[in-house]
């Protein structure tokens, strides 16, 4: 994971050199969406797809979002965020999973998680 954070650091940070840069691990598993509450943008995944071992971390890390700030080299944990009708970024108060009580869920979906479903 480190790695994978100093190459996103190089590549993202050289190019949004002034801008906070936002991201949540469990994105990989969700459909596009950015609007208001909607369980996509706290990286909670609709689909039934991700059944592999493999989307573990994104699992563990569901609707937990990070800001990154080129200029300082830091990463943040943040509350999720989301675009209000006219398009500007804002700060949720709670996860999709603290909103909807999923935590149980999630924690039975992991234990669920099964080798050579990946497609």
């Amino acid at each position: 994971m480190g790695r994978c954070k100093h190459h996103f650091k190089l590549r993202i940070g050289k190019i949004f050199e002034q801008a906070y840069i936002y991201g949540s691990e469990s994105w990989v598993m969700t459909k596009p969406g950015l609007f208001l509450k909607k369980a996509a943008v706290g990286g909670y995944p609709g689909r039934k797809l991700f059944r592999d071992i493999c989307y573990e971390p994104a699992w563990q890390n569901v609707g937990k979002w990070n800001q990154y700030n080129a200029i300082s080299n830091s990463f943040q944990q943040i509350n999720p965020i989301a675009m209000d009708m006219y398009g500007n970024i804002v700060v949720r108060g709670k996860t999709y999973v603290e909103e909807k009580n999923k935590e149980t869920e999630i924690i039975k979906k992991i234990e669920m998680l099964q080798t050579g479903l990946y497609k």
